[in-house]
């Protein structure tokens, strides 16, 4: 823009402000406006902000980019233009994006797509228990009986696969009315809500003093770590069963408080202060519960369920049929369906779960985390509520996280390893939270749409409501948490992968507490 041009401009704006418009805007050309910028702001513009020229931006918009620019480069992420480097790391990179190339390719080819129209070969599901028969050593059934009641869930999970006297025996005791571990029993209490207040009478199971003590170390440890940048916030959360007790030693209930404050969403306004007591901690997480043993133990026996920020975590098996993806097909496991099938999911009962996967295409959620669907029942959500579900979606989630994990897998030709792209599991899975029935469910919800039609405030307020962030002021931490860097990128690459040398591009270093 020449002199001429600027001085138009500013006429054409002097009405309507006495500001002087030689702050307000920058002098592009002009000589009389540029500045000296040291070569590492130079080298951070060039990577962040390769449209502007620092040398000439007017002092409060310098100011903000240059804030921009190096909360980018402290979150690791990655540059819209390529650094200079030098010969070594130059050649450093391409050996590393070909071995992380490949080990993501190695990932991807353990979940092949699914086969149209093909079912598992497995054995056909029985739709009965088999007729009860003496055991070699247990001549009497009962005694059979009475030792699987007392081995506990895990064992009578395992008897299934034993013999038929055995299944016989450990389908009687799982459906047995008087069976306390399959939830079957008329609960004192009503189904529970997500933000519902925790009603005083209820006897939960508390964590020791011990476990206490060694929270407050691991919370104190974690506030301390937390990355001074606000370009991408790391959410903390901690687990309800702990820090919804009424009764914490004061410095962890503050600290706790003031946390919950700075990481609150908007839609809970300008609070400077909240409490723990009696009156206001609620149901908050599914750590606060009891998950049913039986259907913990059709993931847990090949370690495909993880309990961690107050949810569940299940990752599909590797299978190229809709039906193997949940579970190895036999007819024992549909067996164990068919009599678990009508107990409560939780103790006590929860009247509504979302589920919920990754996909890494949308910005809807701050952690890629969207929305499958939500179950609700009055009586309390079942097991065959959640089977049914997970049945209908996994194929769905295989098919979204094959095409998100082949774009990183492209991703990675123009990757640094100090870049923060390790967001996406290296497995698909289904993320299961406790939700609340009146959370606004729209079936036509399309974020890219919202954006593309509307302003981006109208988007946020849509997704704020999808995703209930009004509830309760944990809620966008309990959405949001996930693991740190190290665990995230080593789930896809060895460690020795990790940082094979120290960049002489002048970027901050990986940031591992993001």
């Amino acid at each position: 823009m020449d002199l001429e041009a600027w001085e138009a401009v500013k006429a054409a704006h002097r009405e309507r402000s006495h500001d002087t418009y030689d702050e307000a805007f920058p002098l592009l050309h002009h000589e009389k406006y540029r500045r000296e910028v040291d070569a590492q702001t130079a080298a951070l513009f060039a990577m962040y902000e390769p449209s502007k020229d620092p040398a000439t931006l007017n002092s409060r918009l310098y100011q903000l980019v240059l804030d921009g620019v190096h909360s980018r480069n402290k979150t690791n992420t990655c540059p819209d233009t390529e650094p200079t480097y030098s010969v070594a790391e130059r050649t450093a990179v391409e050996v590393w994006r070909q071995r992380v190339r490949s080990q993501v390719a190695t990932r991807i080819d353990r979940y092949p797509p699914l086969i149209a129209g093909v079912t598992s070969t497995s054995s056909k599901p029985k739709n009965s228990p088999p007729k009860r028969s003496e055991h070699h050593v247990f001549q009497v059934p009962e005694l059979l009986d009475l030792i699987l009641h007392f081995a506990g869930p895990e064992a009578q999970v395992h008897a299934l696969d034993v013999a038929i006297a055995w299944r016989t025996s450990a389908i009687s005791v799982i459906s047995n009315p008087r069976n306390v571990s399959g939830f079957r029993f008329s609960h004192p209490y009503a189904p529970v809500e997500y933000g519902q207040t925790i009603d005083s009478t209820f006897v939960s199971q508390r964590p020791s003093s011990k476990e206490v003590e060694e929270f407050g170390a691991h919370l104190r440890r974690l506030i301390r770590r937390q990355p001074d940048v606000t370009w991408r916030k790391r959410y903390l959360y901690f687990p309800a069963r702990i820090s919804q007790l009424c009764d914490l030693p004061d410095n962890i209930a503050q600290a706790l408080n003031d946390l919950d404050v700075q990481q609150r969403h908007n839609l809970h306004g300008r609070i400077n202060s909240i409490s723990r007591t009696a009156d206001n901690i609620c149901w908050l997480d599914l750590s606060q519960f009891v998950i049913n043993p039986y259907f913990n133990h059709l993931f847990a026996k090949d370690d495909r369920i993880k309990h961690r920020f107050g949810r569940w975590e299940i990752t599909l098996r590797p299978s190229n049929t809709p039906d193997g993806l949940l579970f190895a097909r036999s007819s024992a496991t549909s067996l164990l369906l068919d009599n678990i099938g009508s107990m409560h999911i939780t103790d006590p009962p929860c009247q509504t779960l979302g589920i919920y996967h990754y996909d890494s295409s949308t910005e809807a959620s701050p952690s890629f985390q969207v929305l499958l669907k939500r179950i609700s029942n009055s009586n309390g959500v079942r097991v065959s509520d959640i089977h049914d579900a997970l049945e209908q979606l996994t194929p769905g989630v295989l098919s979204t996280w094959r095409r998100n994990a082949g774009d990183l897998h492209e991703r990675v030709r123009e990757l640094h390893w100090i870049d923060s792209v390790w967001w996406l599991p290296a497995t698909p899975k289904i993320v299961i939270r406790l939700d609340n029935t009146a959370m606004v469910v729209d079936p036509d919800f399309d974020y890219e749409e919202l954006m593309s039609g509307s302003s981006a405030e109208v988007a946020r307020s849509a997704v704020a409501e999808r995703y209930g962030y009004g509830f309760h002021i944990t809620r966008l931490a309990y959405m949001s948490a996930e693991p740190f860097r190290a665990t995230r990128q080593g789930e896809w690459v060895s460690n020795d992968l990790f940082e094979p040398m120290k960049s002489t591009t002048g970027r901050s270093p990986i940031n591992w507490d993001l």
